[in-house]
């Protein structure tokens, strides 16, 4: 779901430490609407990196 106002686009990204962090597209509070946190198997969505 969204907010009502915005869109926002959550995305699970790893730093340079290898660990999850939360990444949201616009400058909104974190929503508890965000996505479950991606299984250590599955390959990142930014992969590309």
């Amino acid at each position: 779901p969204t907010n009502g106002k915005f869109a926002v686009t959550h995305i699970w990204v790893k730093d340079k430490d290898g660990a999850w962090k939360l990444f949201h597209s616009q400058v909104t509070p974190i929503v508890d609407a965000a996505p479950a946190k991606p299984d250590d198997k599955k390959p990142a969505a930014n992969s590309n990196k």
